[in-house]
């Protein structure tokens, strides 16, 4: 199961790492809880407003749920491995498989906070899923790339 380190808040990592100011985060959030939480989440306004980037919000979030972060632009997922994950599912979850060993599944996952997706995948491959985090963009990119090859 996936545990936020220490209940840090991205924000906070952000400032901490140094990606952000706390002037930044504040307006940051009072533009979220102007628009709506469910608009979107902070990285997301961060991102918007200018003062971050997806990388910095990427790496934050790995190090809030004690995660790996890759790259998947040098990465090559075989045809056998898609076939785990439907592209229906990878594109509702925004998630990619990229290897698997036996009985793990190596999963990007640009959203770690809903570890339902995380139980999905695993009871319907019957794999150990073991999730890195990657951009968002960088997943949605690869979901077209490679399951737009196998038709």
């Amino acid at each position: 199961m996936i545990k936020r380190e220490l209940n840090i808040k991205l924000g906070e990592i952000l400032v901490e790492q140094g990606a952000i100011n706390r002037d930044q985060l504040e307006k940051a959030i009072r533009e979220q809880n102007s628009r709506g939480v469910d608009q979107k989440r902070i990285g997301g306004y961060l991102i918007e407003l200018g003062y971050t980037t997806e990388e910095d919000i990427t790496k934050a979030i790995g190090k809030q749920f004690n995660l790996p972060v890759t790259n998947l632009k040098d990465i090559r997922i075989k045809s056998e491995v898609l076939d785990l994950i439907p592209e229906s599912k990878a594109k509702k979850f925004n998630i990619i498989p990229l290897f698997r060993v036996e009985k793990e599944l190596t999963v990007a996952i640009s959203d770690p906070a809903d570890i339902n997706i995380l139980d999905i995948v695993s009871s319907e491959t019957g794999c150990k899923v073991i999730p890195v985090v990657a951009p968002y963009s960088e997943i949605l990119y690869s979901i077209e790339k490679y399951y737009s090859k196998k038709i």
